[in-house]
């Protein structure tokens, strides 16, 4: 599946600024064993979208917990309950600025796969 544009380049952002691995779904080395903390899914993708996928890893029992965010452009009234409705834990709009992306990410993040917040003064 190819992503749009926006969410190609927040997808490459994403672990060249926080170090943070990014796997696609669709390579051999993601399994539900791989220790996802957390799975990014574009609802408007070309050629899919989000909630077909969703729907897809709700129903295999291995991916059934993992918490799962959706990206998306939507901001229609009812797009939040339909979003959350499908399963997804949360969604995020997609920002213009990709460092917003990664804090948006690193708050998403469970808690034992967060980076240490440096203690305020």
């Amino acid at each position: 599946m190819r992503a749009d544009r926006d969410t190609g380049r927040l997808a490459d952002y994403l672990p060249r600024s926080s170090g943070r691995a990014t796997l696609h779904l669709t390579d051999p080395d993601v399994t539900p064993d791989c220790d996802a903390g957390l799975l990014l899914c574009d609802l408007d993708m070309p050629e899919s979208d989000g909630f077909g996928v969703i729907e897809n890893l709700r129903s295999d029992r291995r991916w059934r917990d993992v918490p799962v965010v959706g990206l998306t452009r939507r901001d229609k009234p009812g797009d939040h309950a339909q979003i959350k409705t499908a399963g997804f834990a949360n969604y995020l709009h997609k920002p213009r600025e990709p460092e917003i992306f990664v804090s948006q990410v690193e708050r998403l993040l469970p808690a034992r796969l967060r980076r240490p917040q440096p203690l305020s003064s």
